[in-house]
């Protein structure tokens, strides 16, 4: 079923397919970027994937820009919003979301920025956004993307209402699995909490690299 996406009310697919140079999230085009999309010739560098895409920039905007390399203290600068908010005047984009492995930071950007979207892992080996980042995120009306290279993955993440969608690159492989039951995932989140406690918490305003 689709879910919400975030605070735009919007609906998306719960599977997004993983081209390489492109996502496709049913209708929705999502390109992820570095971030050199961001400094002062970003608006360009995404005009040039959309081209090279087939998509004309002055037709055809992505739907969300995905940031992968950009970090809390970053964000905290300033100069990364300022080039994603370029991208969205001129019209490249509609959203931006960022990505991250670290639940620190996915914690603190969902709190303490206007992104519209994080990436982060949700797995059995990999459970932490569990202990804080989900209700950040619910609280700020930003959504939860993550990514399903197994079976496994993609069954949990089905299972897991807080996030709204996951990144295949075989959609027809995983599309008929089913959701993994509640009681299997609480004993997978009771064996995770046993190797992997709580991080602390972050210390106000700060991003975790500067006190957590």
């Amino acid at each position: 079923m689709p879910a919400i996406f975030g605070r735009t009310n919007e609906l998306v697919p719960p599977i997004w397919i993983d081209h390489g140079n492109r996502i496709e999230a049913g209708d929705w085009l999502v390109l992820r970027v570095g971030r050199d999309s961001l400094d002062r010739r970003g608006d360009q560098i995404v005009a040039k994937r959309l081209a090279e895409l087939g998509r004309h920039a002055d037709l055809v905007r992505a739907d969300l820009v995905i940031v992968s390399d950009i970090t809390g203290n970053d964000l905290k600068s300033g100069w990364p919003m300022h080039g994603l908010q370029r991208l969205r005047d001129a019209k490249l984009t509609r959203y931006f979301a960022i990505e991250t492995t670290d639940p620190l930071e996915a914690e603190w950007i969902a709190g303490h920025t206007p992104v519209h979207a994080i990436v982060i892992p949700y797995h059995a080996h990999d459970m932490a956004a569990r202990y804080r980042v989900f209700d950040v995120a619910a609280t700020n009306g930003v959504a939860i993307i993550s990514q399903a290279s197994t079976a496994d993955e993609w069954s949990l993440q089905r299972a897991t209402p807080q996030i709204c969608s996951t990144i295949v690159s075989d959609a027809p492989q995983l599309g008929a699995i089913s959701p993994l039951p509640k009681a299997a995932v609480e004993i997978l989140w009771q064996h995770y909490q046993v190797q992997h406690p709580e991080p602390p918490k972050l210390r106000g305003v700060h991003p975790p690299e500067t006190g957590a």
